[in-house]
């Protein structure tokens, strides 16, 4: 019996379990259903509630706070995902950070930076927003 090392036909037998495990790990990522369980639901920040956005609502066009990692295919998986219709067309439009000046302390702000995509559905689906 040794206290910091082992025989070795216990090693050797151990390292080729080690080996096969890994085998059967790195086939389970090629399959495709680890793409298809994506969770979508991060992908949807939220509705963007403006007036502008109201009346485009109005013509089938509904507008999302995404992440700026966010693609258009990953926010039309969500849209399918959460709401359950397909979309007809999806534009992704990019706001950069804008400066400003604090009107009562004189200071110099930034204002965040967003992206938001405009989901176009057809004319007979809709999305129920609020």
């Amino acid at each position: 019996m040794a206290l910091f090392g082992r025989k070795k036909e216990e090693g050797a037998d151990e390292k080729k379990e080690k080996k096969t495990s890994k085998a059967t790990k790195s086939s389970d990522k090629k399959d495709g259903a680890s793409e298809s369980a994506r969770d979508y639901t991060g992908v949807l920040l939220s509705p963007r509630i403006t007036e502008k956005a109201a009346i485009a609502a109005e013509s089938g066009a509904y507008v999302f706070n995404i992440p700026m990692h966010a693609t258009k295919d990953d926010v039309a998986k969500a849209v399918e995902h959460v709401y359950n219709v397909t979309p007809k067309k999806i534009s992704i439009v990019r706001m950069k950070q804008q400066n400003y000046v604090s009107r009562t302390r004189g200071r110099i702000g930034k204002y965040k930076g967003f992206k938001k995509a405009y989901v176009h559905v057809k004319k007979g689906d809709r999305i129920e927003v609020l």
